[in-house]
């Protein structure tokens, strides 16, 4: 029981305090008094004299009537994060489960809690059920979240997908051999970097993101998105001052948008801007590669 409190991470902030810790501690009584039951098994990992970590594994029926390995609780006892014990419990559930015959293992946590949802994330797990509250009664409860706004726990997240998500829609460009499928998967690939750099992003990782939403719809031949994200990449470098490498690629990107609109005046006259931004192109390869790009542009 001296674990229980540890169970609280990740509580929605509108829930009472006292009333989860003592469910937390009826879950732990319950597993403690069904670890001899034949569909049940709690493994305990200790260091030196002390218990560092508990995991209680059971079968759960899954409303498709599937049969699954269930973890009720997996605690790490203060001071013993990022020693491998979490991993090596789950492990032993993951085994406990297979040597049952059990295709999947599943488990629960708050929202909230975000190191636990990065942990079983990077061991392997999918999130696949979310649950959703809304406050219909009362006073509004001013321990809600703001949820216009990132938490800043999923700010690195963001960050992440926003770069690893801009790579992947690069890789597709130049990939020889897209299929429709691909087609489509670049699009959505762009606009969700767009959005995750919305979170986290500064006014150049915008103009950026506009950047790679037009190179995508010039590639595809749509004329109108291609235009609509050029001309918005264009207005955001103008508008705080952005210059060098990226105001040369909106020039270019609203070039190349005209090209393929058929509007072949327009495309020259920025396709000249974008050459006389690279002169002032501080690195030398960027300025190459900016000329290079606006050599494809079809005059």
């Amino acid at each position: 029981m001296a674990l229980a409190a540890r169970l609280t991470a990740g509580k929605a902030p509108w829930r009472d305090d006292d009333a989860w810790l003592a469910a937390v501690r009826g879950w732990l009584s319950d597993a403690t008094e069904s670890a001899g039951a034949p569909d049940s098994a709690v493994f305990v990992a200790v260091a030196g004299n002390e218990i560092a970590g508990v995991v209680h594994a059971a079968e759960r029926t899954h409303f498709t009537g599937q049969v699954d390995a269930y973890v009720g609780e997996l605690i790490t006892a203060a001071g013993q994060e990022r020693q491998g014990i979490a991993r090596a419990l789950m492990r032993a559930a993951e085994q406990w489960g297979a040597a049952r015959g059990l295709d999947y293992l599943t488990l629960e946590t708050g929202m909230l809690n975000y190191p636990a949802r990065a942990f079983f994330q990077a061991i392997g797990y999918l999130e696949e059920d979310v649950r959703l509250t809304k406050q219909i009664r009362g006073r509004p409860d001013g321990r809600r979240p703001d949820l216009s706004a990132p938490h800043a726990p999923d700010l690195p997240l963001h960050r992440r997908l926003a770069a690893e998500l801009f790579n992947g829609t690069w890789t597709l460009l130049e990939k020889q051999d897209r299929t429709p499928d691909d087609d489509a998967r670049m699009i959505h690939m762009a606009h969700a970097s767009a959005y995750h750099w919305l979170q986290v992003g500064k006014p150049l990782n915008f103009a950026r993101s506009h950047w790679l939403c037009s190179r995508v719809y010039s590639v595809l031949g749509r004329p109108e998105s291609a235009l609509y994200h050029a001309q918005l990449a264009h207005d955001i470098c103008t508008g705080h001052g952005i210059g060098d490498v990226d105001l040369g690629y909106a020039f270019e990107a609203l070039a190349r948008a005209h090209a393929v609109a058929g509007n072949h005046s327009e495309s020259a006259g920025w396709r000249d801007r974008a050459r006389a931004a690279a002169a002032g192109i501080a690195d030398g390869e960027d300025r190459e590669l900016l000329l290079s790009d606006l050599a494809t542009i079809p005059a």
